[in-house]
């Protein structure tokens, strides 16, 4: 099967000029965690989230000098070729380039190509997770000092929700800074105003989709082809992602 079969057409793209906070709306507007950076049709690399959160830049500033570099792939190449360039990097997606950007391969796209079964044990990773009332803070050290991208929110027993990055991002669009404790930010769901270090897991974390036994690889490539992640219950907490 060949890259163009798979790859999507819509290309979300910005400008040297352009400030963080108008990457971090594209990001959210169209849930992705990486923006490639085009001049004159040229491409010049991407922004990624997880940088982002990790450096914690102030959303002013442009993104001219945030820029990494970021493989790209050619619409005739065959998916194992694109499934080994994924792997190999800490990107997300990568460009289709044909002398100009022609789509984009994703983690998700790749997923909808598996079609064998797999010990979903051996695949998956245990995972550290936050509890309830943890602040938002405390969440962003915690994925900063262990590159983490997302963690499950446990209370009473089981898992509640998970806060990932975008989590993040979102309040670092609206507010200027994750580290403005002083301001505030209106959520989108509550309206009440929140501060980073004032505020908890709770506050902002997404559904988690959650498998009990009967645990079937099956059941978890469907659930990976339209989501970030799965967390699977079966003794302890484990992760597995599209990447895995």
């Amino acid at each position: 099967m060949k890259v163009k079969e798979i790859m999507q057409k819509k290309v979300i793209t910005c400008k040297e000029d352009d400030t963080l906070s108008q990457v971090l709306s594209k990001m959210r507007q169209n849930n992705i965690h990486q923006v490639f950076v085009v001049e004159k049709g040229s491409l010049k690399g991407s922004i990624v989230l997880n940088e982002i959160i990790r450096r914690n830049f102030d959303p002013n500033t442009k993104v001219s000098g945030l820029v990494t570099p970021v493989p790209s792939i050619r619409s005739n190449a065959n998916i194992e070729e694109a499934t080994e360039l994924l792997l190999s990097s800490n990107a997300r997606a990568i460009p289709v380039v044909d002398d100009k950007i022609v789509g984009v391969v994703s983690e998700n796209d790749l997923i909808t190509t598996v079609d064998k079964d797999f010990d979903v044990n051996e695949v998956s990773n245990k995972c550290q997770y936050v509890l309830a009332n943890d602040n938002l803070g405390e969440i962003q050290n915690l994925m900063v000092n262990k590159n983490f991208s997302r963690v499950p929110v446990f209370e009473k027993g089981g898992i509640i929700g998970i806060v990932g990055t975008m989590e993040l991002a979102n309040i670092m669009e609206q507010r200027g800074s994750l580290r403005d404790s002083g301001a505030g930010y209106k959520s989108r769901a509550s309206k009440d105003k929140i501060t980073i270090d004032g505020s908890y897991a709770t506050t902002v974390m997404r559904p988690a989709n959650v498998i009990r036994k009967p645990i079937t690889s099956k059941k978890v490539l469907e659930l990976l082809k339209s989501n970030e992640e799965v967390l699977i219950i079966n003794g302890d907490i484990r992760i597995i992602t599209p990447k895995d």
